[in-house]
Parts: C-alpha cells; structure tokens; sequence
C-alpha cells in the first residue's frame, strides 16, 4: 500500500455483511454486458430516472434484514489502515445514518473518517471526500484505492483513476472474470487488499 493516502471503502457487502437478499438478486440477475447492468449501473450514478433509483433503493430496504454483522477480517483490516495513518472514507447507497448506527454496533465507526450515503448519488461520493481533503481529484485519485465488492465498484474507481479493488463477498472470482474484471484486483478476504 505503498503511497496510499486514502482508502474508500464500500459498505454494505465489503465491510458489513448486509443486504444479503438484494446482494443475491444483485448477482444472479445482472448478466454481463447486459441491458439490465447497464440500467443498474445508471440507476445509482443518477443517470436514469430518480423513480427507477427510489424502487431499488425500496427493494434495498425491503430486502435488507436486521441481522447485521461486519465481515470477517473487517477490524483487523481497519486497524492496520488507521495505524499506517491511512484516511478511511465509507461510501454507501444506504441511509447514512442508520449505516453510522450499524458501523458503531460493529465497533468499528471510529476507523472511518467520513461516511457518505445515499444523500448524494455514489458517483459523486469521490469527489466529495477529494474536496473535503483539500485535494484536486487527479491527486486524490492518484493516491486512493477503492475497495468494493460488485462490478459497479469497479465502474466508479475507475471513472475517477482509482484503483480498484474487489473482495469475492457477494459475486465469486469466476463471476467477475465474466464482467472482464482482472484477476489481479480480485480478492478473497479483504486483509489480502493490502498486498496489492
């Protein structure tokens, strides 16, 4: 992690173990390449009508369940980051404040320097934290990675030059190799991001 100022981190899949129900549907509906990925893709950079982003975020919701863990490794993993001076950024399309209550159960909140939800769309997220840092987003980028867990992280990291990162928690290697995702960004646990 060589040069590495900043690390944005997905929530729900990568740090906590949520949305289990919306995760599955997630994987085993959006095919690669296909009309309906693209739509989803769309639908959460605000590119498609806000009523399509209401229903999935409804769904979301509806789907979400309440019994919440954090991801095996997720502490440890936040701990070296805090300790190497790392600033930590949570990106999430869920309510904010009910992931800050679900990241502080989790004891884990403290790690995080800010969380971003779905008050604004996840595509502006990035440079939001760059202009909070003080940062011109070229710098920022050129000194964050992002770590997620679907093909749609990927699309965000590198539409800002970011490296991406993708823990195996919701589609498994195999899946992501189909949406032409490197096998070189894939991960199994999310400690082993910091070799890359």
């Amino acid at each position: 992690m060589k040069d590495i100022e900043f690390v944005i981190l997905d929530i729900d899949g990568t740090i906590l173990n949520n949305k289990r129900l919306y995760r599955w549907i997630v994987e085993k509906t959006i095919n690669p390449n296909s009309i309906l990925y693209q739509i989803y893709l769309n639908t959460w950079e605000g590119k498609t009508p806000k009523i399509l982003r209401i229903f999935l975020q409804k769904i979301s919701e509806i789907t979400d369940g309440n019994k919440v863990k954090k991801i095996r490794g997720v502490t440890a993993f936040l701990k070296l980051l805090h300790k190497e001076g790392i600033r930590i950024f949570g990106s999430t399309r869920s309510d904010n404040r009910k992931t800050e209550k679900r990241l502080r159960e989790q004891k884990v909140f403290k790690f995080f320097d800010v969380l971003k939800g779905r008050e604004i769309n996840k595509i502006e997220h990035i440079p939001y934290f760059a202009n909070l840092m003080g940062r011109d987003l070229e710098d920022f980028s050129k000194h964050a990675i992002y770590i997620g867990d679907e093909p749609g992280d990927i699309n965000i990291a590198k539409r800002f030059k970011i490296k991406p990162i993708i823990v195996t928690n919701t589609f498994s290697q195999n899946e992501l190799v189909k949406f032409n995702i490197e096998k070189n960004l894939i991960v199994k646990r999310i400690r082993e991001a910091i070799k890359k």
